[in-house]
């Protein structure tokens, strides 16, 4: 349903002789955005000359671009995190892992019965819950943490999108899980409290007031306050 320059194309989808269901998709490689994060962070000099704020801020653009073409079709993504985000060699930028994805309008009883989730997941707070509560503990909108299905929409998808440019502004997540912090407590503090905006992480990084704005609002507790679908964030960010 999804054909878009800046989300993975599944070419074939079968059943094989036993029963199964299988799908072919396309080979991406390169490199995650987390990935990318994890490199500027640790200031490797390779991905800090290639990968300045302009250039992840356009990256987190075609992501929106993406998601918003989804969001034209109905289609919430559900689990949007820099590590579901593959970056090729030429620039290509493709949303991945639509495992969770919800089509507006279709009952979510059997959601539970098949859950996709790759190998790109980490630990940390960062990995893909299976069951009621779907999606990405630390991009996870207020929502989704609540298990709160019928809830969940296109503004659901803003706030984590909100949460990644949050993150490549700052090179770390909104909110990272504590050792010993158990999941419960977690959520928790994720729908109890709000992250120090990107500009107050000290004069040294320089980040606009604006972009910083821009994320804090996405990430609304409110969904009402947020940006209404990725395709008018996309249209934010040009402005930036």
């Amino acid at each position: 349903q999804l054909e878009h320059p800046n989300v993975v194309p599944v070419h074939e989808l079968g059943t094989l002789d036993n029963g199964e269901v299988y799908f072919t998709m396309k080979l991406v490689e390169g490199r995650t955005l987390e990935q990318i994060v994890v490199g500027l962070r640790k200031g490797i000099p390779s991905i800090r000359d290639n990968y300045n704020r302009n250039r992840m801020i356009s990256i987190v653009q075609s992501v929106c671009q993406g998601v918003g073409f989804a969001h034209s079709r109905g289609v919430v993504h559900r689990d949007l995190k820099p590590a579901n985000i593959m970056l090729g060699d030429y620039g290509e930028v493709l949303v991945m892992d639509w495992g969770l994805a919800k089509v507006r309008g279709v009952p979510d009883q059997h959601a539970d019965d098949l859950t996709v989730v790759t190998n790109r997941t980490r630990n940390g707070g960062d990995e893909t819950l299976a069951g009621t509560i779907k999606g990405t503990p630390a991009y996870m909108s207020p929502e989704q943490a609540m298990g709160r299905i019928d809830m969940i929409d296109e503004r659901s998808d803003v706030y984590s999108l909100g949460a990644m440019l949050y993150q490549s502004l700052v090179l770390r997540p909104p909110y990272r899980r504590r050792k010993s912090e158990t999941l419960d407590a977690y959520l928790r503090r994720i729908l109890s409290s709000s992250p120090p905006p990107p500009h107050e992480f000290g004069p040294e990084t320089r980040i606009p007031r604006d972009l910083s704005a821009l994320a804090m609002r996405c990430m609304s507790p409110d969904a009402s306050e947020r940006i209404r679908d990725a395709r008018t964030l996309a249209r934010e960010l040009e402005l930036h």
